[in-house]
C-alpha cells in the first residue's frame, strides 16, 4: 500500500516501524514515496535521535513516529551530500539554501543510506520535469 500525505504528513499502514527498516517503492509504485527510520542530529544539542522520515514529492517529512511526521524539509533548492559528521558511517547532509540550515542524518547501513540519497535525488529530478535533472542533486 502506498504512502499518503494527510494534513501535511505521510501515513502508511504497511510500513514496519522497527529500528532499521525503511520502505522504498517498487518499480510499479510512485518513486517519489519513501519512508522509514533514520538517525537525525538535533539542531542545538547535536545529539542523535531516531526519527521517522517520509519523502513525498519534493518534501521530506519527519517526526518522532510515523503518526507524528509533521515537520517538513523542502528539498527544491537543497543540496545533498555524504558527510563524516561526528565520524558517523553512512551519514549524509541536506543543506537548505533558503533557510541556510543543514540537516545531518545517518542510516544503519550503506544500502539504506544510498537508497535514501537516491530517492531524494530522484524526487528532485522529477520536480525539475527532466530539465536540468542532472543538476537536481550534488552527491559528493
Amino acid at each position: 500500500m502506498a504512502n499518503e500525505t494527510v494534513n501535511g504528513r505521510c501515513n502508511s499502514s504497511s510500513v514496519s516501524t522497527n529500528n532499521s527498516e525503511s520502505r522504498f517503492p517498487t518499480e510499479s509504485e510512485d518513486s517519489s514515496e519513501t519512508s522509514g527510520w533514520l538517525m537525525k542530529r538535533t539542531r542545538l544539542s547535536h545529539k542523535w535521535k531516531r526519527t521517522w522520515f517520509c519523502l513525498k514529492n519534493t518534501d521530506l517529512y519527519y517526526g518522532h513516529s510515523e503518526q507524528d511526521a509533521r515537520k517538513k524539509i523542502p528539498l527544491e533548492a537543497a543540496e545533498i551530500a555524504e558527510s563524516n559528521v561526528d565520524n558517523k558511517e553512512n551519514a549524509f547532509r541536506i543543506r537548505i539554501k533558503e533557510g541556510k540550515r543543514t540537516y545531518y542524518l545517518y542510516a544503519m547501513d550503506t544500502i539504506t543510506q544510498s537508497n535514501w540519497m537516491q530517492a531524494i535525488c530522484f524526487a528532485k529530478a522529477a520536480q525539475c520535469g527532466g530539465e536540468n535533472a542532472s543538476q537536481a542533486c550534488l552527491i559528493q
